[in-house]
């Protein structure tokens, strides 16, 4: 049988499912937006309301909310899942932990790609530790943190590294990302001054970041020196981000990739960095001179 076409018959049913006179919340919105689906997504985006609001009633008019957005870029399935644990967690825990999934469908999304491809700290941990060890030669400190980050002694990773689209790519990210915070240490980043570099500038915090990306591109080229094999993984995920390369900062990869570039030529570098949109450079993390 073929689903309602209309908004005013999708209203008729609306107001059967969701009982707007007892909830005064009006239904008339909703069904235009269901009534714009096609007839196979309205199909599915009535279905869903119906076998939610049979639930409960406001889950049914969350679900009847957010649907028919959520099919304009995304699948199916992933809506039904995002429904269920809404459900379940209902069932299990009550309303108000439902209604808080059903809020925030993109949050829903995010978590289940960092649960299915993400490198979790707990799990990787011991791996890259015995590789820091490797190769620094001494015991640098890993820990889970509020980003990705040194002080020289600790290096501080995310719980989870899911900026890639596959479990392996994020472990490789992560094995980057622990690499970078190494070579700062390894390779003199903190023997500047950093926050007396970026004092004289009108944004001090926009100066940070070119020169944070300035030391980027410098122990990229270390790093290549000293490991070709994940230099090659850093080009490979750097191509996979698809970000188009800005001249200039090509040029000033180019003066800090010679052998002899010290974090001083960063600091020359920055003033004309610093008038160019600093690069999004995935491994980067953050600096904190304080």
């Amino acid at each position: 049988m073929a689903a309602p076409a209309t908004a005013q018959e999708i209203e008729l049913l609306l107001e059967q499912w969701l009982e707007p006179e007892f909830t005064r919340v009006s239904v008339d919105d909703l069904a235009k937006d269901i009534a714009a689906l096609p007839d196979g997504q309205r199909a599915f985006a009535l279905d869903w309301v119906r076998r939610a609001a049979t639930a409960n009633i406001q889950i049914g008019h969350m679900v009847a909310r957010h649907v028919p957005n959520m099919l304009g870029h995304m699948d199916e399935r992933t809506i039904e899942a995002w429904i269920l644990q809404a459900m379940d967690a209902r069932d299990r825990d009550g309303l108000k932990p439902a209604l808080d999934i059903l809020r925030d469908p993109q949050r829903f999304v995010r978590l289940g790609h960092e649960h299915a491809v993400g490198a979790v700290f707990d799990d990787i941990a011991g791996i890259m530790r015995n590789f820091v060890c490797g190769l620094s030669g001494r015991a640098l400190r890993l820990e889970q943190g509020d980003g990705v980050w040194t002080d020289g002694e600790t290096l501080h990773l995310l719980p989870v590294t899911a900026q890639m689209e596959s479990a392996a790519d994020n472990f490789q990210l992560a094995k980057i990302m622990v690499t970078m915070l190494w070579a700062q240490t390894r390779f003199g980043t903190f023997r500047a001054d950093i926050g007396a570099a970026c004092a004289g500038f009108a944004d001090p915090i926009r100066a940070q970041r070119a020169f944070h990306a300035l030391e980027t591109l410098r122990l990229e080229a270390c790093i290549e020196r000293e490991l070709p094999g994940l230099a090659r993984e850093m080009k490979r995920l750097k191509a996979a981000t698809g970000e188009a390369a800005n001249p200039a900062w090509t040029g000033f990869g180019e003066v800090l990739a010679d052998a002899s570039a010290t974090v001083n030529d960063s600091v020359r570098l920055l003033e004309l960095a610093y008038a160019e949109s600093a690069p999004d450079i995935p491994w980067q993390g953050e600096l904190r001179p304080a």
